[in-house]
């Protein structure tokens, strides 16, 4: 037996007890540290409407990634919209409350929104409805209201809040390491920086889907004694005046053969078929007018309400769609689920303080203006991104978000005419016809020429270099992120000494 051996046995023979940790890191622990948190904060904590039949998996997971997407190229997107989301079934929850629905509360309106809620109309195809459709639906007598319980709606959240709790837990711990680390003079790297404007935006993506359940695979069936042409019936000028004559279109025309499923058109079938609507659904064919006119349901006149982000959004997922880089779904008219990418309309204080927010995320990378990077020039452009970043986010808010949300309550104040008036004497009478002209250009890019998404083109070209000039800052500040742990202060390496915090006796 040599000298090593014996030293090995001693080695093995010693009993230890409490071990502290090493007070190093390496770039790996680094690099782990920020994907762990970061798939937590773009996917873990994610939620996205029911999907449709019959492959509800599949859709499921192809909306959480397209979101996980856009998360990491701009969380404050994701913000935007869970912000609004919590707003609507705010409103919808006040809305349900005042025709005396006492016990509906911002949980069921938001089961609604996802498409919780799917409706049976007699003669006609089913279809999700949102909390503002089941309102109209409820407060004129078409259905009663869904005896649904807060804890029969927890019941389908297979996530149960262990997935918020996971999160929340990894970010604190990490947002605590970060904060700690300049009180003991160590380096922060930029990856760390970017991974809490992440945990920023994602706090308040889980506050505002607190309500939210995630992962629902199914939804609440409604039952409804009355055919859509009775429903559509109710519908007053002050609704939808534009969609009246195509509203008579969208519903099922009983007496009209063409209409009937061409596979089933005996005259003895179609008879049957359009008589009896307690039978099957019958597979009404469509006028292309109605579904231009309605292009997601027939009850779209009472909620639907277009605004600058969700045209700019439509038109660019369009062209994506068009380039094969987002996955495209077959097209069926009622629709059966309502998209996990909507973004509602912002009243005017919600909207500033939407603004607020994603300033202050874009500030949290100024906070490394003065970090130790790999060479001067990547500095360089760090600064610059980051400081496009900001700028380009206070532009957009301030030109295009906030002046629409602005525009209703602008011109209800003024009398008829006087909106309009007062638009054209800001350019003066110079030039005014090709001024009006330029201004009524519009351009659309969707499916069935959808005119409520027509954009204008002075909106499309004043931001599609904002689009696009923040998209290279943000992919130029997640690539210097990778490529900048090539080369970490010295103190990056080291790890809070936590028990130094600690008081002593």
């Amino acid at each position: 037996m040599n000298a090593t051996d014996v030293n090995t046995m001693n080695d093995d023979a010693l009993i230890r007890g409490w071990v502290s940790q090493p007070n190093s890191r390496g770039t790996f622990d680094i690099a782990m540290s920020y994907a762990v948190t970061i798939f937590l904060c773009s996917w873990s904590s994610i939620c996205v409407n029911i999907p449709s039949p019959p492959h509800p998996r599949t859709d499921l997971f192809w909306d959480k990634w397209h979101m996980f997407c856009l998360s990491m190229l701009g969380p404050e997107f994701v913000l935007l919209m869970a912000i609004g989301q919590y707003v609507s079934a705010l409103s919808s929850r006040d809305a349900f409350q005042d025709i005396g629905c006492r016990f509906w509360t911002v949980k069921h309106s938001s089961y609604a929104d996802m498409g919780g809620f799917v409706l049976h109309p007699r003669g006609w195809k089913q279809f999700p409805v949102s909390a503002k459709q089941l309102h109209y639906l409820v407060a004129h007598g078409f259905i009663d209201l869904p005896e649904l319980t807060k804890e029969e709606i927890g019941d389908k959240d297979i996530a149960d809040g262990l997935a918020r709790f996971v999160t929340s837990c990894q970010i604190i711990w990490f947002s605590l390491n970060v904060i700690a680390r300049p009180t003991k003079q160590l380096a922060v790297s930029s990856l760390e920086m970017t991974t809490i404007g992440f945990i920023f935006c994602t706090l308040g993506v889980n506050i505002s889907w607190k309500n939210k359940p995630m992962d629902v695979y199914t939804p609440t069936p409604l039952r409804c004694d009355y055919t859509m042409d009775q429903i559509l019936e109710t519908r007053t000028s002050e609704d939808a005046p534009a969609q009246n004559a195509a509203a008579q279109e969208a519903v099922p025309q009983h007496a009209a053969p063409q209409e009937v499923d061409p596979v089933n058109a005996s005259p003895q079938k179609a008879a049957t078929q359009t008589a009896v609507s307690q039978s099957a659904t019958p597979q009404t064919v469509i006028p292309r007018s109605a579904r231009k006119s309605f292009p997601m349901t027939p009850l779209d006149f009472v909620s639907r309400e277009e605004w600058t982000a969700t045209l700019l959004w439509r038109y660019n997922v369009n062209i994506l769609r068009k380039l094969r880089i987002v996955r495209q779904r077959d097209k069926v008219w009622p629709a059966q689920r309502i998209s996990s990418f909507n973004f509602p309309k912002l009243p005017r204080g919600a909207a500033g303080f939407t603004l607020f927010l994603g300033m202050l995320y874009s500030a949290i990378f100024m906070a490394a203006w003065n970090f130790e990077f790999p060479s001067a020039m990547e500095r360089l452009l760090w600064r610059i991104s980051s400081s496009m970043t900001i700028c380009l986010t206070i532009t957009m808010g301030l030109v295009k978000i906030l002046p629409s949300v602005l525009e209703k309550a602008r011109n209800e104040k003024l009398p008829d005419g006087e909106a309009e008036k007062g638009i054209l004497t800001r350019f003066g009478h110079a030039c005014r016809g090709a001024i009006r002209r330029f201004e009524a250009k519009k351009i659309n890019n969707s499916p069935l020429n959808d005119p409520n998404q027509d954009i204008l083109l002075k909106t499309f070209l004043f931001t599609l270099p904002i689009c696009a000039a923040y998209t290279v800052c943000r992919v130029y500040i997640l690539v210097e992120d990778i490529i900048g742990l090539r080369a970490l202060p010295a103190s990056a390496f080291q790890t809070v000494n936590w028990t130094s915090f600690w008081p002593h006796f």
